[in-house]
């Protein structure tokens, strides 16, 4: 059974993973795992043995084994969760849309986002200026139909409906287009977050309670070290998660919480998300809880280098450790090259290969054989982004 003195290093690990709004299931972050792996392996020349994805219901599973450390991975799944809300009509995105924007501005959330990080907050803009743009472009080509078939003679009753079936023709594309584009996919991703503070989400908070009851499971077990990671929004989940499990375990049981590119005040900022900011209050005092937070100024889709207990009107803790994952020192050129424009890519990098690991190696932390307290227990807190400037570089 995991306790929490820190001794000690680990030769059977327990990883639980919970992504970001994404609504590709476990066979990506598998996919991706191994691939990297492999990556990290070659040039480490350490390598990374990792086992196929176990699929059952409601669970992922797949093991890895590195220098001796045993790694028995879980995602905590909610991608059905995602693809749900993605599957919104055309009309119901616009009403969404309107929801989310009216949550952030007219409760001040939106300003005190921008305060914290402004670059990270006018990615958020994207999505509705985008959509604002679809729109006015799919009325300009409805309009000039319209007119150009009045020029040509034809009668109003035809004239209106070609205007009108112009105007959906760019709409629906659009909406096919959005692999390449991803403006519905954000914008699914950041109305869900406003909705789950509403309390329009009861399925997400449910979730939770399933999650934070296997972590607590497996606390319970004998493992070296229970670790949980939260990647992008999902580091609020799996924050949530990790309080709710330590309130409910015995007291000498022990939780390792690392959460990267966190975009927690996403939703902690807005006035519904009561109980998020106490559970980030008692996260940042809990004596059982090592708390990493990794994040890069490189990142433009995180809220880098914050305190997300803190900043959330939490009273100053003991978690969490602040690290940045310095991408310009641990990619070589070529790769920060090839990262140039690709943002999203950029936000997970968190999860990949680093040429020359100088702040964070993922696969030392999540197959590695040393507990993540210990870790980083010689690295001091990175430079805080809300102490700074907020575009900060690196």
């Amino acid at each position: 059974m995991a306790e929490a003195d820190g001794r000690g290093r680990v030769t059977r690990r327990r990883v639980f993973f919970v992504s970001g709004f994404d609504p590709n299931g476990p066979r990506r972050y598998h996919a991706l795992y191994r691939a990297e792996a492999a990556r990290q392996g070659g040039i480490d020349g350490n390598p990374i043995e990792v086992g196929p994805l176990r699929l059952s219901p409601g669970a992922a599973r797949w093991s890895v084994s590195r220098e001796g450390a045993e790694a028995a991975f879980e995602m905590l799944r909610w991608d059905d969760i995602a693809r749900s809300r993605m599957r919104r009509p055309l009309p119901a995105l616009y009403i969404l849309m309107a929801r989310t924007f009216a949550a952030y501005v007219f409760t001040g959330a939106f300003f005190r986002l921008c305060r914290l990080r402004l670059v990270s907050t006018l990615v958020g803009l994207y999505p509705p200026l985008m959509m604002l743009l679809y729109l006015a472009g799919a009325c300009l080509a409805g309009a000039l139909v319209h007119g150009a078939a009045a020029g040509l003679g034809a009668p109003l009753w035809l004239s209106a409906p070609c205007g009108a079936a112009t105007a959906w023709g760019v709409m629906r594309f659009s909406k096919r287009a959005d692999g390449a584009t991803l403006v519905y996919y954000l914008m699914a991703d950041l109305g869900f977050t406003a909705d789950h503070a509403a309390g329009r989400a009861p399925e997400m908070e449910a979730r939770i309670d399933a999650f934070a009851h296997r972590i607590g499971e497996a606390m319970a077990e004998d493992w070296d070290e229970v670790l949980l990671v939260g990647h992008s929004s999902g580091a609020a989940y799996a924050a949530s998660a990790a309080a709710r499990a330590l309130s409910a375990a015995r007291p000498g049981a022990a939780l390792s919480l690392l959460t990267l590119g966190q975009t927690i005040p996403m939703l902690s900022f807005l006035p519904g998300a009561k109980r998020l900011r106490a559970e980030l209050a008692a996260l940042a005092a809990e004596p059982r809880l090592d708390w990493v937070d990794v994040s890069s100024p490189a990142d433009g889709g995180c809220y880098a280098l914050s305190d997300a207990a803190a900043v959330s009107g939490g009273p100053p803790g003991r978690n969490p450790k602040v690290i940045s994952a310095r991408f310009a020192d641990g990619l070589a050129p070529e790769t920060r090259r090839a990262l140039r424009g690709r943002w999203f890519r950029k936000h997970i990098q968190y999860l990949c290969a680093f040429e020359r690991p100088a702040g964070f190696d993922y696969f030392a932390v999540t197959a590695g054989p040393e507990r993540l307290g210990p870790c980083f227990a010689g690295r001091r807190d990175s430079p805080r982004a809300d102490r700074r400037n907020r575009f900060g570089a690196g």
